[in-house]
């Protein structure tokens, strides 16, 4: 059986970062194929389904951000019996949204995605391969330089007659970045130099998702979670903040120890009912955002409120990457290299980019 599979060097990426890849070919059978067509792309999709004064209305809106298709390699004959490798490498663009998936179903009905793949044909051949690529919404240089995330430091002030003193509160996210389905670390430090105790917190995770649409909408075609300005419409797809997660905890003179203990590393789930939670975007159509509002409650009645945003929450591994098995014939293919402007020169083989595709190690 003839067979063609288009594997890059990892599964996720940042934007700008570069792709490199190798498209396999193992011809078993004779064939009438000649060449290697490349396609790269990824979009970003909305659809909002409602009932309105006028009945049911359905508001979508899409945008392309990659959409390349080039021939890699091509030849007058067809391909003779054997296996064959052809490398390339795909620069990603600067600015581009991260992968995003989101659905809800009932009354209102909805779905917003961003998603990004290659693809692989054999020219005057049916035979096609594609691999997802997953996209991280921020950037290597961000996470690298702890740009993400920043403590978040608040002053509330006990002021009597005769003097006035302060409690300190400080709360930061522990890692940089976070991930859907996983658990973001919580740290708060609490400098207290009052009588006043701490009696009670409360914590939040909240979800912000709207969708945007290039059209503006009748006043009849617009309800309570919708405005339209400008020849734009915008959707509050959960109605506003969503709150996603909920923790509430309570102090005593006997438990304060064990308080302290669990402020110091609040687990977050990233999950909704065991299911990992929409990633954060910033696109065109689609905007995802996540904040912490932290709620805490004095012994003297008072309340301190404090925000702490949750700026990047990325997609799930690229499961379709990391479930790949090797068939053993890619480590005997000849390599094939071609005048294509996405074609990998021989130089470029034997540098960290290709070293972790099957074929080219030794190279």
């Amino acid at each position: 059986m003839n067979e063609i599979i288009i594997r890059s060097n990892k599964g996720e990426y940042f934007p700008g970062e570069v792709i490199c890849g190798v498209v396999y070919l193992n011809i078993e059978n004779p064939t009438s194929g000649h060449g290697i067509q490349l396609q790269f792309k990824g979009y970003e999709y909305f659809f909002y389904e409602y009932s309105c004064e006028k009945g049911r209305n359905k508001i979508e809106s899409t945008k392309d951000y990659v959409d390349c298709s080039v021939s890699l390699y091509s030849q007058s004959d067809s391909f003779a019996m054997g296996s064959y490798l052809f490398p390339f490498k795909v620069n990603l663009p600067n600015i581009i949204p991260g992968c995003f998936y989101a659905r809800r179903n009932g009354s209102v009905t909805w779905e917003g995605k961003v998603v990004y793949w290659l693809e692989a044909t054999v020219t005057g051949a049916d035979i096609k391969s594609f691999q997802d690529i997953v996209i991280y919404q921020c950037t290597e240089d961000m996470v690298a330089n702890e740009k993400l995330t920043t403590a978040q430091n608040v002053t509330h002030t006990m002021k009597t007659l005769l003097s006035k003193k302060n409690i300190d509160f400080t709360v930061r996210l522990m890692d940089q970045v976070q991930y859907v389905g996983e658990s973001a670390r919580l740290r708060m430090i609490i400098t207290n130099d009052t009588n006043v105790k701490v009696s009670k917190f409360q914590i939040k995770l909240f979800r912000d998702l709207n969708f945007t649409s290039k059209s503006e909408l009748s006043a009849d075609k617009l309800t309570s979670n919708m405005s339209s300005l400008a020849r734009k419409t915008y959707i509050r797809a959960e109605d506003g903040p969503f709150v996603v997660w909920k923790i509430v905890g309570n102090n005593t003179d006997s438990d304060s120890v064990d308080l302290v203990r669990i402020l110091d590393n609040i687990l977050i789930p990233l999950k909704e009912k065991s299911v990992p939670i929409p990633p954060s975007v910033k696109g065109h159509h689609i905007e995802c955002q996540y904040g912490l509002e932290i709620l805490i409650t004095l012994s003297n009645g008072e309340t301190v409120t404090i925000n702490h945003p949750v700026p990047c929450i990325l997609p799930p591994k690229n499961k379709q990457w990391e479930s790949w098995e090797v068939p053993t014939w890619v480590y005997t293919g000849e390599v094939v290299i071609s005048s294509s402007r996405f074609s990998a020169t021989s130089s470029e083989l034997s540098g960290r980019g290709f070293a972790t595709l099957p074929g080219f190690q030794a190279l």
